[in-house]
């Protein structure tokens, strides 16, 4: 059919087939040409518009080639993150990149899942109010136009806000594919081992442009802090159960790692959140691992003096005057430290402002102002950002933002202490332990460490719940005898 006849035809009869076959072929033909057409004026004004296009025509045959492999599509994203994972004034260039592309990765999951293959997505309670939540928080940007929040920062918070939704795809990924969940966490701890030796190089820099002992005690490196607690609560788990000396070893080696580098963040409320998580996991585990529990951490404390005195030398006892004080002054930081009891009069001033308005919200991007203690003299802050995770959704979504997330987290921490207690693969319930670790420690530091509009634990949230859904339908598969690839044991 000519593209006379075609375009005669359709406006003749524009419902048959072979009409709309003929009008898209000559669509693309159309499109084709005015491409070649824009190609040849770049060449003839300027070398580097041709550069860029010829750079966007790969980067788009990439993505296509990417998107149709979800396993490398995911752990890409994951390693990815590692160019968002700073925290630099400004928006860079690889932060509009790496959106850009996080944005596609949602926005094409989520479309081809529910118009393209009509899956059920959203089978589980916990999920369909996961997926109710994020629709109306996105749908809150009335509440912020009401109340005269900007719209710039409602796009920021949402976008941290957005990493919830991660929850879906890790768990398609976990459950459907043999090496899912080794995949996924593989792509977390070189994430991970990336944060740690970047912190470790800032924490050296540190030491060396020292010029007084204070400023070696009060040295800390506690950049991205949160994602270093991941693989050391799934590797604590690990070691915890590990059934050969191979594995204790492997296991082992991961946890020293990023205890240590948890202990140089210097951040009394992870170290408070990872005592208390551990305390729930004695409760959990069965009394072989309590006992182990408690000889580890003998151990690594003493590993950890003995290495630090062999790589620091006489500087370490500075250093270590300056880590006791830190956890001696964890008792009396809410009537000493300033920045503990600054946060404590923030949140009592949002608290006001929440009961004038218990039930919707004030939605994303809606500032506050209260008078800040850190500064010298104290002024008039006015900012979107409160300390406290639970008290800033109640602010932002009411008493429903605030009762779907602590239904949802509350939920992924009781499906996950079930996992581990199930019957099946020791990999995949020695996995859900471990977030179910993690999980329990973001409860305790979000009081004073909001983690809902941080990008970094937001992200590891979305990816931890989802290894865990994941993991425990392969554990329910392998119940019902369903032709699933659970993961092997332990070597």
């Amino acid at each position: 059919m000519t593209a006379t006849r075609a375009l005669y035809q359709a406006i003749r009869d524009p419902l048959q087939p072979d009409v709309f076959r003929a009008l898209g072929l000559l669509v693309l033909q159309l499109a084709l040409g005015m491409g070649l057409v824009i190609v040849l004026f770049a060449v003839w004004k300027s070398v580097t518009l041709l550069l860029l296009f010829l750079g966007f025509v790969i980067a788009a045959v990439g993505a296509c080639w990417l998107f149709q492999h979800p396993v490398l599509n995911l752990c890409t994203l994951i390693l990815g993150f590692a160019l968002i994972a700073g925290f630099e004034e400004g928006t860079q260039p690889t932060e509009v990149i790496y959106g850009l592309y996080y944005l596609a990765f949602l926005g094409h999951w989520f479309l081809t899942r529910i118009f393209l293959y009509r899956e059920p997505i959203f089978e589980t309670r916990e999920s369909r109010v996961l997926a109710v939540f994020l629709v109306l928080a996105t749908a809150s940007v009335g509440l912020t136009l009401l109340f005269g929040g900007d719209l710039r920062f409602y796009i920021g918070e949402w976008l941290s806000l957005s990493f919830f939704a991660l929850y879906f795809p890790v768990r398609e990924v976990v459950s459907r594919h043999r090496y899912g969940l080794h995949a996924v966490m593989a792509a977390v701890l070189i994430l991970a081992l990336w944060v740690f030796t970047r912190n470790v190089l800032n924490y050296q820099e540190i030491l060396l442009d020292a010029a007084y002992a204070w400023q070696v005690t009060r040295g800390r490196a506690v950049t991205n802090t949160s994602i270093l607690m991941v693989p050391l609560f799934v590797s604590l788990v690990f070691l915890l159960h590990a059934p050969k000396l191979r594995s204790a070893r492997l296991a082992g080696s991961v946890f020293a790692v990023f205890f240590a580098g948890m202990i140089i963040s210097q951040s009394r409320g992870y170290w408070v959140a990872f005592a208390g998580a551990c305390i729930v996991l004695l409760l959990v585990m069965p009394g072989r691992q309590r006992v182990r529990l408690f000889g580890i951490g003998a151990a690594s404390v003493a590993g950890i003096v003995v290495l630090g005195y062999l790589v620091l030398g006489d500087v370490f006892i500075l250093v270590a005057t300056g880590l006791l004080d830190r956890v001696l002054s964890i008792g009396s930081a809410a009537t000493t430290d300033i920045s503990l009891i600054n946060r404590f009069r923030e949140t009592a001033v949002v608290m006001e402002k929440v009961w004038e308005n218990p039930v919707l919200g004030y939605g994303m991007g809606v500032p506050f102002s209260f008078w800040d203690l850190t500064f010298l003299p104290p002024f008039h802050h006015v900012t979107t950002f409160l300390h406290n995770g639970y008290v800033a959704l109640w602010y932002k979504f009411g008493i429903w933002g605030l009762g779907m997330v602590l239904y949802f987290w509350g939920s992924a921490i009781w499906h996950a202490i079930k996992g581990y207690r199930a019957e099946g693969a020791l990999f995949l319930r020695l996995t859900n332990l471990g977030v179910a670790g993690i999980l329990i420690s973001l409860v305790i530091s979000a009081i004073t460490s909001n983690p809902f509009y941080i990008n970094d634990p937001m992200f590891m949230f979305g990816i931890a719940t989802g290894a865990a859904a994941g993991a425990r339908e392969l554990l329910n598969a392998a119940k019902r005898d369903s032709p699933t690839y659970p993961a092997p044991a332990l070597p």
